[in-house]
């Protein structure tokens, strides 16, 4: 009795870890911005992509950990599961801070350019 119950425990925990693990990895390192007073057109574009590439990316990861929420939660004690939304917490907010940093970046190019043209 306690080996079927061993060999179930541990077969819903390799079915959820296969789950959990499904996950993509996000990326570690954002792209560089670069600074919209000295920037040239291209450098923008290229930054913009590499932004929404980014998220795109991101975003995909904090899906997918939002799907596997309730399974992975399953399998963690309070303390891992805080630890978890402070992690996916940290994850939001980073991605947050490179998209409005992308942002004052183009705000910046688009006044340098208006400023130029008057």
């Amino acid at each position: 009795m306690i080996l079927r119950a061993f060999i179930a425990a541990s077969v819903l925990l390799m079915t959820t870890s296969v789950q959990a693990t499904d996950c993509p990895e996000p990326p570690q390192n954002p792209p560089d911005l670069p600074d919209g007073e000295s920037a040239d057109r291209d450098a923008m574009l290229s930054a913009q992509k590499a932004v929404k590439f980014h998220s795109t990316t991101v975003n995909a990861y904090l899906d997918c950990l939002d799907t596997n929420r309730d399974d992975i939660f399953q399998l963690l004690n309070k303390d891992q599961q805080a630890r978890w939304i402070e992690d996916y917490q940290n994850t939001v907010d980073r991605l947050r801070t490179l998209e409005e940093g992308y942002n004052i970046q183009v705000r910046a190019f688009n006044r340098r350019r208006t400023e130029a043209g008057s």
